[in-house]
């Protein structure tokens, strides 16, 4: 299951924003669902590594024809974590395939559903600024920031930036302070001396950013 909440696309929010993802989503289903064996479970769960287990795994599959099963399979589940969880249409940011993104959902009361198949809170944030595909986060509680969709972990001035930006959404920092921010910003970007995915995204992005909330 593929869903992306075009409501979210372009958007300045805060909340509590909620990311479950499945363990081990794959083998866990197909075991679940019965589509591959204990024996054959136990191995791929044996691979300390990832990659490994996902290609051992995707061979399976494609040599069994199990691929649209193993989706259906994913489908079921990741439905019956909504509905058990009274999560609402307006609550779901994106569903992909095996993780979900919320928006102040209703309390998740209910994340194991078999001894296999297991929900798990693997982020959280409490403000997102998302543009032209890229989704900019940060937790007021722990201080931690994330970006998806651009890494950020070689530049250091575009993650100093969105690192400022969004504390100072969620402090409420005054318009005018705020406009001066994005228009040294601006100023940066012209130079190249600030690049987050390109000069044209950065200057849109600016350009975005003073409309929704200056």
């Amino acid at each position: 299951m593929i869903l992306k909440n075009t409501d979210y696309a372009n958007v300045v929010l805060t909340g509590t924003i909620l990311e479950y993802d499945m363990s081990a989503a794959g083998p866990s289903v197909a075991r679940a669902e019965n589509l591959i064996s204990e024996e054959f479970y136990r191995e791929l769960m044996s691979y300390t590594d990832k990659h490994t287990r996902q290609v051992k795994f995707g061979l399976y599959l494609g040599k069994h024809n199990l691929q649209p099963d193993k989706e259906k399979a994913l489908d079921k589940y990741m439905n019956l974590f909504l509905e058990e969880n009274g999560i609402k249409e307006v609550h779901v940011m994106e569903i992909a395939s095996d993780a979900i993104w919320l928006l102040n959902p209703p309390k998740i009361r209910k994340t194991s559903f078999n001894e296999f198949v297991n929900f798990r809170l693997d982020r959280s944030a409490s403000i997102m600024v998302s543009y032209e595909g890229v989704r900019y986060y940060a937790d007021a509680w722990d201080g931690n920031m994330f970006t998806r969709g651009l890494k950020l972990d070689d530049n250091m001035n575009g993650k100093a930036f969105i690192k400022n930006l969004l504390n100072m959404i969620e402090e409420g920092c005054e318009p005018e302070q705020t406009y001066k921010f994005l228009h040294e910003a601006k100023i940066a970007v012209l130079k190249e001396n600030l690049i987050l995915k390109n000069k044209e995204y950065s200057l849109g992005m600016i350009d975005f950013l003073l409309k929704s909330i200056v």
